[in-house]
């Protein structure tokens, strides 16, 4: 208990001063130490640039506030009001949409394209990581998440990847859609989808990864479902929102193990800890399994829904 008592002490000092220092607050840590007592930090909070509790010099693209994951959202919206307001116009009005719409996303990911690439050229060439906090979003004694993008050499390589290839397959389904009445509909569909992968991509934590997890599946369901006058698309996309659920299941039991386990669900600070774990083992029905493993294999059963493995095919 008394280890326990002093590792949590630990986890509260590094949670507090991470929350101040990303904030742009210079705080004491000291002082948030109990009086009479000695808590030895863990040496990861302080040894390398990329954990969250040294301020990182964060990408000079993004900072400027080129964010490439603003243009989807954007395009989304628009698209979206010119597809309902078609609807409400009747057919004609839809296709008189149809030009505009398109204009509007694949110029909204031609440009998220190109950010894209120029964050990768200043993080993963130029070495210019970091991440960027935006806001906290929930603050609930020791845990506090917080809205950031994360900038890594990895981040940068999957957001230039997403953002170029769907840029790819937005111009082409100018051509493959032509002829279909419902082209605003779906080229905002297209672009919510891009948004939710980037927001995925760029998560710098496992909560937020899960609203993007999450985002991506709506977008999945749409797009399956986009022609809805036809029963086996209707069937497929409400087949694909099941599976997709009992994988959720697992990765939210994954991300929960996670906070128990970590006090913390911040990316860097659960890769820096984890060798402190290694052999750590928990009791579950009468058995002891190594903790680390179990909560892989939850957070890889999410992995299978999204993308229909054996079992959650």
């Amino acid at each position: 208990p008394a280890l326990r008592k002093d590792r949590d002490e630990a986890h509260t000092v590094v949670s507090a001063v991470a929350a101040a220092w990303t904030r742009g607050v210079d705080v004491d840590w000291t002082a948030l130490i109990p009086a009479g007592r000695t808590v030895e930090l863990p040496t990861y909070a302080f040894q390398h640039k990329n954990y969250w509790l040294i301020p990182a010099g964060a990408s000079d693209v993004s900072s400027a506030g080129l964010n490439p994951a603003r243009h989807p959202l954007l395009g989304a919206v628009i698209a979206g009001t010119l597809a309902l307001f078609g609807a409400m116009g009747g057919e004609e009005r839809t296709r008189r949409f149809k030009a505009p719409a398109q204009w509007i996303t694949c110029g909204a990911m031609l440009a998220s394209a190109a950010l894209a690439v120029l964050v990768y050229v200043d993080v993963a060439l130029r070495g210019n990581s970091g991440a960027i906090h935006l806001f906290t979003w929930i603050a609930s004694g020791v845990m506090e998440v917080s809205w950031s993008l994360k900038l890594d050499t990895l981040s940068a390589v999957m957001m230039a990847v997403v953002s170029v290839v769907s840029a790819i397959i937005h111009v082409y389904s100018v051509g493959y859609m032509a002829d279909d009445p419902g082209v605003p509909r779906f080229m905002a569909y297209l672009n919510l989808f891009t948004f939710f992968m980037l927001m995925l991509v760029t998560a710098d934590n496992l909560l937020q990864l899960f609203f993007g997890w999450e985002g991506v599946g709506l977008a999945s369901y749409l797009l399956i479902g986009f022609w809805y006058d036809r029963p086996s698309a209707n069937a497929a996309a409400i087949k694909a929102f099941v599976v997709n659920r009992i994988g959720d299941f697992g990765f939210l039991l994954g991300i929960l193990g996670t906070f128990v386990l970590f006090q913390s669900i911040n990316l860097d600070v659960i890769f820096a800890a984890a060798p402190e774990y290694a052999d750590t083992r928990v009791s579950v029905f009468g058995g002891y399994y190594h903790v680390l493993t179990v909560i892989c294999l939850l957070l890889f059963i999410g992995a299978m829904g999204k993308s229909a493995q054996l079992g959650l095919h």
